[in-house]
């Protein structure tokens, strides 16, 4: 090989390096943002499943500001599949029980037990968040 052609392979193999160092530096600085958002929200979701497997009722401890933020973190089709699992998740609080003389009335916790079993699943489902190596469901 000549000259010129080692100078050309070695401009293109720092080129293709460059690029695959920016393209996984992307991906951990997007892994990291979901990562900042996804873990409060999957402490809560966790800490919300236990007091429901307790049998009591309990409202959202997640906000919904926060589920728009996590919206925010993922792509166009995990988000619309996201968005219905958030809308069954807001309907079945409201059908597991209701208010009666002062006092909370379990209804059915069921569907709100799978619906925070889901949300919980969509963020394991996001490889992005490496917290469930440390807790499984």
């Amino acid at each position: 090989m000549c000259f010129t052609e080692n100078i050309a392979f070695s401009l293109m193999g720092i080129l293709i390096g460059y690029f695959i160092g920016n393209r996984l530096a992307i991906g951990r600085d997007k892994r990291n943002e979901f990562n900042e958002v996804a873990v409060p929200i999957t402490l809560k979701l966790m800490r919300q499943l236990e007091i429901l497997n307790e049998n009591h009722l309990v409202d959202s401890l997640v906000s919904d500001n926060a589920f728009k933020e996590l919206r925010l973190h993922l792509s166009k089709r995990k988000g619309i599949r996201y968005n219905a699992d958030l809308e069954k998740y807001k309907e079945s609080i409201k059908n597991s029980g209701h208010w009666e003389k002062g006092e909370t009335v379990v209804d059915d916790l069921t569907e709100y037990i799978k619906a925070t079993k889901k949300c919980l699943i969509i963020l394991k489902e996001n490889k992005n968040l490496k917290f469930f190596t440390i807790l499984p469901l």
